[in-house]
This record gives structure tokens, C-alpha cells and sequence, in this order.
């Protein structure tokens, strides 16, 4: 009996995954076609930040001492925080970024890695305890944060990011990005309200995969800041947890996917949004970028 059974819970759970994937896929095309009526109608009734909104998250503690860089160097920062080298569909889309630009661009990875880092604020120690992907979200944090200028996931990009820098010749602009596509391509955060919130205001978020940042403004720093903070609040959770090199960073492993970036990411820029400026020229390639055995 054993094997009939088996073979019909099988099938019931892969008609179960069937199911799930059609109503994403079809959840996803509706609020995509709908995006532009969602937001014009953001435009008319616009989100006024409101601390009480994110009660719980350290967004809503200010920095106000800070000293914004003056000029934002005109470069791009790639990371690529694996033991191996790069190769295969990442090489090409870290070639990609190089040949469609005429700024700098410059990849971090373990080989030079201290050269970035300030020895007034060292990595962490419990940096190296992090997942690879982890690492980079905290790789990013901490570039703009001390050093500015763009950054880009290792995606293909086939325009050139120059003239989106002079967008930095007005001091009041701290960050300039691309809007998040969709309001459903959002972190889920353990309070389903900021969740909610975090949907309502996607037509003033930011893409993570590509982006220019002023350093040292009170965004970069309130962002580095709380990555710190949650690495703390962490700690002894990482010093067990055993790296394995798998998406989720192994069953015990104690952040959540989107937990060192978008989910400090996303209400920073909310808070921050009259210092943001949008260019859809910072859009990366969203497909074709991995490898079948990543």
C-alpha cells in the first residue's frame, strides 16, 4: 500500500505547485497591466511618512550629525563574494557592465576586498558568517555608505550609467535608482502592515540591483547602521549556524532572504524619497544572468 499511497500524495503535491504557479504567474501579469492606474492614482493621494508607520524597525531613528559627501565619485562597485571565481553567465554579464560604460567599473571580490575596507570601520566579524548573497547586500551598505557612487548587481547592462551622475550635482539628491517595477515584487515583513504599506508606496521605491548613492548621508548611514544592528541581534545565531553554500543558508541560519537588504532598504528610501531621483537607465537584464548550477 505503501507505494500507491506515495505515488498519490505525489501527485497530489504536485498539482498543489502547479496550482501555486499559476496563480503567482497570474496574480503578477494583473498587477503588472494595472501598475500605471495604481500609480496615478499614488500621484494624487501620496504617502506623507509617518514614524509611527514603521514602529519596530530602526528606521525610524535619524541620523542628523552626518556630513554627505560632496561629490559622488563616478564609478561602478560590482561584488562578487564567492570563493570561486567568476565564469560562465556572470562573466558575461560582468563584461557586459564593463563594455556599456564609460565610467569606472570596478569589481570587489575576496582578492581585493581589503582595499575597501576603512580601518576605522573594519568588517564586522560576523561578516564572514554570512551567506554569500548576505554578504554582498552588506558589501553594498557599507561601499555607498563610505565611499559613494553606483553599484550594480552581476546582471547584464547594456546602457551606459554616465549621464545619470549628473543627477548628483544637486546636493539635496542622495540616491538615484529605478523604480521597483511592480507593487507585488516586495519584501514580506513579519508586520503584515509595513507589508501593506511597502505595496501602497512602490511607486516611489528603488531597485537594489542597480543604483548611484551619495555617501554618508543620513540614508547610507541609517542603512549601515541597522545592518549592524541586526548582525548584533543575531550573533550568537550566526556563530552556530554552519555555511552551506545553499539559497537559504541552511536550516538553521537565522535570517530571513530579504533581512540585510530590502527589508532595511525599502523604508529608508519610503523615508528619504524627496532626496531620490528615478532612471530607468540603472534597470538591469532580469533574465538569462545565472548559471543552471547556481
Amino acid at each position: 500500500m505503501s507505494g500507491p499511497v506515495n505515488k498519490f500524495f505525489d501527485i497530489l503535491r504536485n498539482y498543489k505547485h502547479t496550482l501555486f504557479v499559476y496563480k503567482k504567474r497570474t496574480v503578477f501579469e494583473f498587477a503588472f497591466r494595472t501598475e500605471n492606474i495604481y500609480r496615478k492614482f499614488y500621484r494624487y493621494f501620496p504617502y506623507n511618512y509617518d514614524p509611527s508607520d514603521f514602529k519596530g524597525l530602526d528606521v525610524v531613528d535619524s541620523i542628523s550629525n552626518t556630513s554627505p559627501q560632496v561629490q559622488v565619485p563616478k564609478r561602478i562597485f560590482v561584488c562578487w563574494t564567492g570563493d570561486n571565481e567568476l565564469r560562465g553567465k556572470r562573466l558575461d554579464c560582468f563584461r557586459s557592465i564593463q563594455d556599456s560604460q564609460t565610467v569606472e567599473v570596478i569589481l570587489v571580490d575576496n582578492s581585493n576586498l581589503c582595499e575597501w575596507i576603512l580601518p576605522d570601520h573594519p568588517l564586522p566579524d560576523l561578516y564572514w558568517k554570512l551567506h554569500f548573497v548576505h554578504r554582498a547586500d552588506f558589501l553594498r551598505g557599507y561601499l555607498m555608505n563610505f565611499h559613494g557612487g553606483g553599484y550594480a548587481d552581476i546582471k547584464g547592462i547594456s546602457q551606459d550609467w554616465g549621464e545619470v551622475f549628473a543627477n548628483f550635482d544637486d546636493p539635496d539628491v542622495w540616491l538615484a535608482g529605478y523604480k521597483n517595477p511592480c507593487r507585488l515584487m516586495t519584501p514580506n515583513f513579519p508586520d503584515k502592515k509595513l507589508t501593506r504599506l511597502m505595496i501602497r508606496t512602490s511607486a516611489i521605491r528603488v531597485g537594489q540591483a542597480g543604483f548611484i548613492a551619495r555617501a554618508h548621508t543620513p540614508l547610507t548611514e541609517e542603512w549601515y547602521r541597522n545592518m549592524n544592528r541586526i548582525l548584533d541581534r543575531n550573533r550568537a545565531a550566526l556563530l552556530s549556524n554552519e555555511i552551506i553554500s545553499s539559497r537559504s543558508g541552511g536550516p538553521s541560519y537565522p535570517l530571513h532572504w530579504n533581512g540585510l537588504l530590502a527589508q532595511v532598504w525599502d523604508p529608508l528610501v519610503v523615508k528619504y524619497s524627496e532626496h531620490v531621483r528615478y532612471s530607468e537607465t540603472l534597470f538591469p537584464a532580469q533574465d538569462n544572468y545565472r548559471d543552471d548550477d547556481e
